[in-house]
């Protein structure tokens, strides 16, 4: 937690969103641009920097069992002991190998080194199950700087990935994204959507570069949403904290966490959620 910005809105978790130009088939090179970029980043004193999906080796079928790591690879291995040396978390996209599995997987290193939480994707679009496998729902991070859920790229299109969150109550929702420029026009309008659907903070780290397997550009856009704003008169944008472009960059913004938790509980979704949604149906429990 960094400086008091009010008893009222209580100290801010400051979070910084490194937009990340992954080069096609450049591992070493992606990692030690993004070593460089979370250094640049701490000059602003963040408690939680972001890296994009996949950001290592991107996400390219010819090339996946070659580029996928396990969980103790030299990608999560270099990120574990940079966070702990800079009193950092770190969370990021991790093209996973585990066993014959290969997940799109996101993971959270807490400030001393430790892998405190992992999230494979489970929105899996038909083009690709030959190739990725599907992960399950995961449980909050409770971590020091709120509870935090994790999700990944085409998660961000479906309101059920992120709904378990909400029922637990989740203060960060973190999307760590690799979502092409030609699919990317709603993106936008989605993360501020989940934001609202789960009353929290919504952060969206993107990508920019080209898919060398599809001649793709990724889309960029990275932001972070507040999705306790309520009144906006004549301001259509002021849930958004922060937004990149379409260039490699690091965005910042702060999650007052105090004040998020103050308007939950003034806000009857919850309550309302699990009363028309979570009720027994004909005697069995609605989806």
């Amino acid at each position: 937690m960094n400086k008091i910005l009010g008893i009222f809105s209580g100290p801010a978790v400051k979070v910084a969103v490194i937009q990340l130009c992954i080069l096609h088939n450049q591992t070493e090179k992606n990692l030690e641009a993004a070593v460089k970029l979370i250094h640049e980043a701490k000059l602003a004193s963040p408690d939680i920097v972001c890296l994009p999906a996949a950001f290592a080796t991107g996400l390219n079928f010819p090339s996946l069992k070659r580029d996928a790591q396990t969980i103790d690879g030299p990608i999560v291995t270099t990120l574990r002991a940079l966070a702990a040396s800079l009193g950092i978390a770190l969370v990021f996209g991790l093209l996973e190998r585990d066993g014959n599995d290969i997940y799109d997987a996101a993971v959270y290193i807490d400030e001393s080194g430790t892998i405190a939480g992992r999230y494979r994707r489970n929105s899996i679009w038909d083009g690709e199950r030959d190739y990725i496998s599907r992960g399950d729902p995961a449980p909050l991070i409770d971590s020091r700087h709120g509870k935090i859920g994790l999700l990944v790229s085409y998660d961000v299109r479906f309101p059920e990935a992120s709904r378990g969150y909400f029922t637990e109550n989740v203060d960060i929702i973190i999307c760590v994204a690799s979502l092409f420029h030609i699919y990317g026009f709603a993106v936008e309008s989605l993360c501020r959507a989940r934001a609202a659907d789960n009353a929290c903070y919504f952060v969206f780290c993107s990508c920019v570069g080209e898919n060398g397997f599809a001649m793709l550009e990724y889309m960029g856009g990275s932001l972070v949403a507040d999705g306790t704003v309520m009144k906006v008169d004549e301001n259509r944008e002021l849930d958004l904290l922060a937004r990149a472009g379409q260039r490699q960059q690091i965005v910042h913004a702060d999650l007052l966490i105090r004040r998020k938790n103050k308007i939950g509980k003034e806000l009857p979704y919850k309550a309302d959620y699990l009363d028309n949604w979570q009720r027994p149906v004909h005697g069995e429990l609605q989806a």
